[in-house]
């Protein structure tokens, strides 16, 4: 939606310029802008002043500022009224984008979930259907969760049973976030409610699941600009009050690492993947089938970034960038600690980018991305290649789906010239599908995209893309 607003403002400077009258000349130059008075702000870095005359700005909640915006919108707004084709851009685009969307689905028991929105609701609606023929009925809408449209859904999991789903709920564009449940058949809402929770997933366990937050700050203090500190993980049970969740998962010795649960598919193992930044994960692993059995810690630096795709036995299949920055997918035994070397490599670096591996009918799909458009190839668990899905053109797969027991998968197809469509493709007869192709006021079949090579000074062969209507040359 940010974007939609803002085409107008990108438009200005090539209206502007396109226009080449006198009148909007004068008009431009006409112009007066606000005066933003400094201020006597300086500050000393490495023996250095530097002045910062601004500084009173970053105070986005003084009166002072919000009067400053205020009268720079009423430059803005009163230009942009009157460009005198403006309305009919906006009635044009309007149109364009004002066409159902939906995401792609995934399954769980009997049912699928998938969200769609109508045009331009200002946020997607989750619906669920049982099997792939039943009638869809709306499972979740956050568009009516607030009044004021500021309240969105966030995470969202299905229990292993297909009885419940949990999910988070971000208020006014906050990090915090609350989670809530629902009983999928009725649409019951249960009494479970979860707060202070931020940066975690939902992983089912059972009747109950884990999940990441803080302590909640002490009584007069900022939960907004206080320093966030010891993040836990906790186990909740359904129908209990938060304050009888347990504790699973802290390390009182680094206060700002933070601490992800994952459950695997089966709910044999916790998964704990531990971060210090943006990039680099440790990742410790807890067999639940065993009473009180110890955390495992398989990696413990951040060097490399890790994600178990699946396990098998004592082994799990884990998707990484040690030893391979392109990726590759290894086995190694979670039992014990061991060495990298020991771990096999199940599908080797290639000279593509291994974007994403999942199980479909105890076979694993590889996503790569090779010249910046995605390949799609199936491997048995040893690793050996049987086939590549032969996509329709190029193109960039997003939002894949699939399960180790079912043949089904479905993921997101996009291009320059549409709007993405999705395909539905069976692994036990290598067919793939249209599952849903958005209906819309334009002619994308007039255009067409090209993929050319351009050799640089160093003889790189750098791929790029052409897109224009059809019989240009």
């Amino acid at each position: 939606m940010i974007s939609k607003k803002l085409t107008p403002l990108l438009l200005l400077p090539l209206l502007a310029a396109c226009g080449g009258s006198k009148k909007n000349t004068e008009q431009e130059h006409a112009l007066m802008y606000p005066q933003t008075h400094k201020v006597d702000t300086t500050d000393t870095y490495f023996n250095q002043k530097i002045s910062d005359p601004y500084r009173w700005l970053e105070d986005d909640h003084s009166e002072e500022t919000a009067e400053w915006v205020k009268a720079q919108n009423n430059v803005t707004f009163d230009y942009l009224s009157k460009i005198p084709f403006r309305n009919k851009i906006k009635e044009r685009l309007t149109k364009i984008w004002n066409f159902e969307k939906r995401g792609v689905p995934f399954k769980k028991g009997k049912n699928y979930f998938f969200y769609k929105n109508d045009g331009i609701q200002n946020q997607s609606v989750l619906y669920v259907q049982e099997g792939l023929t039943g009638t869809p009925r709306t499972l979740l809408d956050p568009n009516t969760l607030a009044a004021d449209g500021t309240a969105s859904l966030g995470d969202l999991t299905i229990s292993k049973s297909g009885k419940y789903v949990a999910y988070t709920i971000n208020r006014a564009g906050s990090d915090w976030s609350e989670i809530y449940v629902m009983e999928i058949e009725t649409g019951k809402q249960l009494t479970d409610e979860i707060k202070w929770v931020k940066f975690s997933n939902i992983a089912w366990k059972g009747e109950g699941f884990y999940y990441s937050a803080y302590d909640a700050p002490k009584q007069g203090s900022s939960k907004f600009s206080n320093k966030n500190e010891f993040h836990k993980v906790f186990y909740h049970i359904l129908g209990d009050s938060q304050d009888k969740d347990k504790l699973v998962y802290e390390d009182k010795h680094f206060p700002l690492r933070n601490y992800t649960a994952a459950t695997t598919e089966d709910e044999q193992l916790l998964l704990i993947y531990i971060n210090e930044s943006t990039s680099g994960t440790a990742l410790s692993v807890k067999d639940l089938g065993k009473k009180d059995a110890p955390f495992v810690s398989l990696v413990d630096n951040f060097e490399n970034n890790y994600s178990v795709i699946e396990n098998e036995g004592n082994s799990l299949y884990v998707l990484t960038d040690k030893g391979a920055p392109k990726y590759q997918l290894v086995k190694l035994d979670y039992t014990k600690k061991t060495a990298y070397e020991s771990w096999e490599k199940i599908i080797p670096e290639t000279t593509d980018l291994l974007e994403n591996v999942s199980l479909c009918k105890d076979k694993f799909i590889a996503d790569y991305l090779k010249d910046v458009t995605t390949r799609l190839y199936i491997y048995d668990r040893k690793g050996k290649q049987e086939r590549e899905i032969k996509l329709p053109g190029l193109c960039k797969v997003n939002g894949l789906t699939s399960y180790k027991n079912d043949a089904l998968v479905f993921f997101s197809y996009s291009t320059f010239t549409a709007p993405s469509i999705i395909y539905k493709y069976d692994i036990l007869t290598d067919k793939l599908d249209t599952w849903f192709k958005p209906t819309i006021d334009f002619k994308s079949d007039d255009y067409e995209t090209r993929q050319v090579f351009y050799t640089s000074k160093d003889g790189t062969k750098v791929p790029m893309f052409i897109t224009c209507k059809k019989g240009i040359k």
